[in-house]
C-alpha cells in the first residue's frame, strides 16, 4: 500500500511539473524580503526591524531564503497564473530568540496557495487563502 501511495505522489508531482506552463516570470532574478504578516483578520503585523524573512526564486524552480536566524532553500511549483507551492527541502534550526516569528513564518510559508505581483510587491495567500505575507 505504502509503494503505491509512493509511486501515485511520484506520477503527480511528474504530471504538474511537465504541465506547468511557465508563469515564474515575475517572481525570478528578484531578493523579495517580507514587509508584514497578515493574519486572518487581525490586520497587519510588521517586521521586527532586527528580523529579516526573505525568498529568491530562480528559473529552475528551486529558491532560497532567510527566516530571522536560520537559512533554508527548497522547491516551489506554479500553476495557472496564480497557484503557487512551496516545498522545504533543508534549513538550518538556530533558536532565534523569544520574539521571533520564525515558527509562524515556517508554518505559514509551507502553506502558500496563491500568489499575487502588483506595483513591485508580492503576497503570497496561505491558511486557505485568508492570510497574507507581504513582500517587497
Amino acid at each position: 500500500m505504502k509503494r503505491i501511495q509512493n509511486i501515485y505522489i511520484i506520477l503527480l508531482f511528474t504530471f504538474l511539473f511537465i504541465s506547468c506552463e511557465d508563469y515564474s516570470d515575475n517572481l525570478t532574478d528578484k531578493i523579495w524580503t517580507l514587509q508584514s504578516f497578515e493574519p486572518n483578520g487581525e490586520g497587519k503585523t510588521p517586521v521586527n526591524k532586527d528580523e529579516v524573512y526573505n525568498l529568491e526564486f530562480f528559473d529552475d524552480s528551486t529558491l532560497v531564503g532567510i527566516m530571522d536566524c536560520n537559512h533554508y532553500d527548497g522547491i516551489y511549483y506554479i500553476f495557472g497564473e496564480d497557484s503557487l507551492n512551496i516545498y522545504n527541502n533543508g534549513i538550518t534550526y538556530v533558536y532565534c530568540g523569544k520574539e521571533s516569528k520564525f515558527n509562524y513564518y515556517f508554518k505559514a510559508i509551507h502553506s502558500v496557495v496563491t500568489y499575487q505581483i502588483r506595483n513591485n510587491r508580492l503576497i503570497l495567500f496561505y491558511d486557505g487563502g485568508k492570510s497574507k505575507l507581504n513582500y517587497r
